[in-house]
This record gives structure tokens, sequence and C-alpha cells, in this order.
């Protein structure tokens, strides 16, 4: 390997490792390492599971299938199996994802050696532009299966490659576009995109990639499907139905169409720089293949509505896993670009002007693909969602948060508490209480509902996926939590039960909402000012 190339994977493994111990936060004293907060739902999953509860959420309550990543979840749970205390466990994960994003770089650079054999150049710049695509790094830092997707697309992107002209059948191939729809099922999506390019590309081997690859990878879905029935009593998971139904058609794709736009509008010049590769009369079939996984997660991602953090900026989660495949697609245009420049300087100056001309456009390229949060991209600012001030009520809530909020549950509730919450993932892990999720990823009666299309939220940000349904009526009403952590989209004083059955508070800085008279509330440990209000009332 080049020093070049080993110096951009020396460099992916120092960021992760600050931007992993940017992630982190003192509490009362204790380092924590959080994940993303969709990603600490898994966590309790598989501490549930390591501690022998099962896949379950809540323990001995209700089986709710609420991953849609189970052997990244299964991979958690080996995790918890080891020695160490739950305020680290979260960076053994962040740990694991950035060995992965170093791997995958490894893969892009193959991938290039395939398509352009001897041009290491074109190696380094789609290896550069991927190690520096902020929103993939922020996605599997934070602990998400993307650092394994895209890590996975990659592999089979090189392995699909490898298989064209070559004889006999691609049974690596399968079986790993099988194993990656068990880390998460919508990579089906990749996968029959793969399969199905490669028979448009080899017409001869379309039994081969049919029947041979398309049995296979239906095993390995229709396995997981099964399981689901058996173990949940559904085979899609909930978040399915949660951000799937109960919401215009029409309304969810023009939602995944704006916020693609708005995705790809700084990347135009390396989009142009793609689809002129792809324009030219001799197109390689390689080409092809890759034009093709990069469209099928762009258009998957218009088709579920896009994700619910675009506002951080740059890909989601389900366009973040191709993105090395778009930058190998652009990187010949990059290196073109800077040769066209050499060639006009003088010959003694040739060399250093194409590699001032190619460092400028590779950094101009990696300012357009970070052009948002750059001050946390650049670990200037703590990760998006990770922290923030203290106490801080003018900014959102974040994992350091919910981190202290569970501390202060801990005190104040017995272990028998019921605790409702929006944050389904940090709270709930830390404090191990029986959880109510308010807006629905683990509880299926909500999941199955409709959408509130009326509501001020849905019609200020439209569609906006696992963010549209909740019943304060059944949740908080029915179910009837001793602590209210928070609610979402109204306004408290609306919700009948909320003001009916529970006492405002303000304790360790943050507000909440406690049953009245419950007896799993440690009222004693609340201080006088609260004592004294509750009295009151």
């Amino acid at each position: 390997m080049p020093f070049s190339q080993i110096v951009v994977l020396a460099f992916i493994c120092a960021y992760a490792i600050l931007f992993i111990y940017r992630t982190s936060f003192l509490v009362d004293g204790t380092r924590y390492f959080c994940l993303f907060d969709d990603d600490m739902i898994s966590m309790r999953y598989a501490a549930n599971f390591a501690h022998g509860y099962g896949l379950v959420w809540n323990p001995g309550h209700e089986k709710v299938l609420g991953f849609t990543n189970l052997l990244w979840v299964l991979y958690m749970s080996i995790v918890h199996l080891l020695p160490i205390s739950l305020a680290k466990v979260s960076v053994f994960i962040q740990a694991t994802n950035g060995l992965l994003l170093a791997i995958n770089l490894i893969f892009v650079v193959a991938i290039c050696n395939e398509l352009f054999p001897g041009q290491s150049r074109i190696a380094l710049v789609a290896m550069v532009l991927t190690a520096l695509d902020g929103p993939l790094n922020n996605w599997a830092l934070q602990g998400t299966e993307v650092g394994v997707l895209a890590l996975g697309l990659t592999l089979s992107t090189w392995l699909a490659l490898r298989t064209i002209e070559a004889k006999g059948p691609a049974l690596k191939l399968y079986v790993v576009l099988g194993i990656l729809t068990l880390f998460r099922i919508d990579m089906a999506v990749a996968a029959g995109t793969i399969l199905l390019a490669l028979i448009a590309i080899e017409p001869q081997k379309w039994k081969e990639h049919l029947l041979l690859g398309g049995p296979i990878l239906t095993c390995f879905l229709l396995a997981q499907l099964g399981f689901n029935l058996w173990y949940y009593g559904q085979a899609l998971p909930n978040t399915y139905y949660l951000k799937m139904t109960g919401y215009p058609l029409l309304g969810r794709i023009r939602r995944g169409f704006f916020v693609s736009i708005v995705f790809l509008l700084p990347l135009t010049p390396l989009l142009l720089a793609a689809l002129a590769r792809l324009a030219r009369r001799n197109i390689g079939r390689g080409d092809l293949l890759i034009a093709a996984v990069v469209g099928a997660q762009l258009a998957y991602s218009v088709w579920v509505g896009g994700d619910a953090w675009e506002w951080w900026g740059g890909s989601n989660r389900y366009v973040s896993i191709a993105m090395p495949l778009f930058f190998i697609l652009a990187s010949p245009a990059i290196v073109r670009g800077s040769l066209w420049i050499s060639r006009r300087a003088k010959p003694a100056e040739a060399r250093l002007a194409g590699t001032i001309a190619l460092t400028s456009i590779v950094f101009i390229a990696v300012m357009f693909i970070n052009m948002y949060n750059v001050k946390k991209i650049l670990l200037i600012e703590p990760p998006p969602q990770t922290s923030k001030p203290q106490l801080d009520d003018t900014a959102d809530d974040s994992n350091e948060d919910m981190v202290r909020r569970a501390v202060l549950i801990d005190r104040f509730t017995d272990p028998d508490a019921a605790v409702a919450v929006v944050w389904a993932g940090s709270l709930p892990y830390f404090a191990d209480r029986y959880a109510i999720d308010l807006l629905g990823k683990n509880d299926p009666k909500i999941a199955f509902e409709n959408m509130h299309t009326e509501s001020a939220v849905a019609k200020s940000k439209g569609f906006w996926p696992g963010h549209l349904k909740w019943d304060y009526d059944y949740s908080i009403g029915q179910l009837k939590p001793d602590v209210v952590v928070e609610v979402w989209a109204l306004d408290p004083q609306t919700i009948p039960a909320l003001q009916r059955d529970y006492l405002p508070a303000r304790f360790g800085g943050y507000h909440w909402y406690l049953r009245r008279g419950s007896p799993h509330i440690r009222w004693s440990a609340l201080d006088l000012q609260n004592r004294a209000a509750i009295t009151a009332k």
C-alpha cells in the first residue's frame, strides 16, 4: 500500500478516537459514552438479551420488535458480556465502527484498482473523500449500523465487480448480500439492485444470479421474517408501521424528494463529475453497477420520506452507506481536472502545479460535502445530539441531558417505577426502569395508528419520520406512568390526563411530571422547594 494511503488510514483512526472522545461527557464525576439515541434503543435490547431476559425492551413484558438491526443488536449483546460498566459499553461499539470505517477505505481502494488499474491518484482521491465525509463518519462513530453497512456495501460491490467475466458461481457475493439483510432488513434494496444489475450487465449468466443468488438472498430474508413472526408476532419491525403507515403516500415521497435535493445541491460539482463519467460512449460495466447501487439507495431514501435528522445536514443514514461508491464515480473527473491544469503549466512546474491543483480541488469538494455542521465535523463543538451546556433550557435536549435525567430518576424513584419518555434510548438504558415510549418506537398500538397530519408539528414540518404518532390518552391516561419525563408536539396544558393526574415539578434543573400519590416515587428525595409546591397542591 502506498505511503499516502497509509496516511489516510492513520488519519481516520486518529479522527475516530477524537470523535468518540468528543461524544463523551462527565456526569457526577463519571465519564459516559453514549450512542445516537435510536441505537441506544438497540443497546437496551442487547443488554436485556445479554442478561437473560430475551430480545425485549422491557424485561418481563410484551415482546416488541423495536429495532431494525438484528445482527448489530446481537453484536451489542456480546459486548455487554464484558466486565465493564454501562457508562463505558458504548465506546466499544463506537471503536468497532471506527475500525470498520478504516477497513472500508481499503475496499474503496480495491474497487478503484479494479476499475482504474495503475491509476493510484484516483484511488487516493476516492479514499480521501470517503475518509473526510462528515455525515458518514458521524453516523458510524455515533454507533449506528451505518459503519458495518457501508463496509458491507463496498465489499459487495467489489465482489460483484470481480464476478463480472469470472467463471463459476458468485457464492461469496450472494452470502454477503444475505448477511447484510440481517444487519438491516431494508438492505434487501441494495442486495436486489446488485443482483439485477449483474443480470443486466451479464445476461449470459442470468440463471446463476437469478436462480442461485435470488434464492440465497430470499432464504436470508425469509429466515429473518420467520423469526420475527415466531418471536414477536409480526414480520416487520415496529418502526416500519410507525414511519410508513398512516400518512399520504405523495406527501411522504414529496418530503423524501425535497430533502434529497437539499442534500445534493452542495454536491452539484461532484454530481456533474459522476454524471459526466456515466455519459461516456464507452461506459464501463463497473460504472453502471456502482451507479445502480447509489441510485437505488437515493431512490429508497425518497420512497421512505428521508430520515428524521436531515436538519443535521449532509447525507442521511440511508444514503451515507453509498457515499463511498459515489466518490469513486466522481474521483476520475477530479484527477482529470488536475491533469488538465498541470499540462498548461511550464514543464518544470507541471508536477507541482498538478499536485497543487489536485489538493485544491479535493479541499473544495470536502468543503461542499461538509458545508453543514462544519464546527461539529471539525470537533470544535461536540458532535450532533451528544452534549450541550448543562441545564441550558434554550437548547435542544442531548444525550448528556438524558443520562443526567436517568441518574436523577434512579434517585427519586424505586425500581418498580414506570417512566414515559420521548427519547426512548439513552434514558431507559441508563435508568433501568419500565419505560413507556410516547412516540411508539416500542409500542405497537401507537405504531399502527394514523399519523397526526393536522397537528401543529405536521403543518410546520410536513412528514417527519417517526415523530408524528402519539396517543397521550393511552400512554399517560391508561398506562399511568409514575414519571413523565417530557411530552412531544403538544402543549402539556392541553393533555387532560397530565393535568388531572400529574404534578409538575422541577428537580435537578429539569422539568418533570409526577403522578399524584405514586408509591414508586421517593418524595423525600425531592428538594424542599418542590416538596413545598407539591404539598400546596
